[in-house]
């Protein structure tokens, strides 16, 4: 496993993986005004909603999930890459996710969040994410 670890450099894929899509995500958020930005180390990363006071922002979360869900991203706010994900597999990740910013940001421009949502708004977490 070390051998192949070191031989294919999969520390490094997983690490370009991660900040390419952080990056594009965090670019998508800021195009489309939408309050959310993904961080994280490398390969791990999660995405924070923030409402107008800073607080979570559980109804725009909870749309985010349903957006990514009908996107075929399946997702619990967070993202975890490994060795599979290719160049093309995260360039379409992160064309999907692109549409579904692309919506919360219309969401968000004309406030309707919460009547977009088809369930009901996620519960908290147990502890918050920093």
């Amino acid at each position: 496993t070390i051998d192949f670890l070191e031989k294919n450099k999969v520390h490094a894929h997983l690490c370009r993986q991660g900040e390419k899509l952080t990056r594009a995500y965090n670019a998508s958020a800021k195009r489309y005004h939408v309050p959310t930005t993904a961080v994280g180390i490398g390969p791990t990363l999660g995405f924070l909603f923030k409402d107008e006071t800073g607080s979570d922002s559980l109804p725009l979360k909870s749309l985010f999930l349903q957006e990514c869900a009908k996107e075929g991203v399946l997702t619990n706010g967070t993202a975890i890459i490994n060795y599979a994900h290719t160049d093309a597999i995260v360039s379409e990740v992160i064309q999907r996710l692109d549409r579904v910013l692309m919506k919360l940001g219309q969401a968000t421009e004309h406030n309707t969040i919460e009547q977009l949502l088809e369930g009901p708004v996620i519960k908290p977490r147990s502890r918050p994410m920093q």
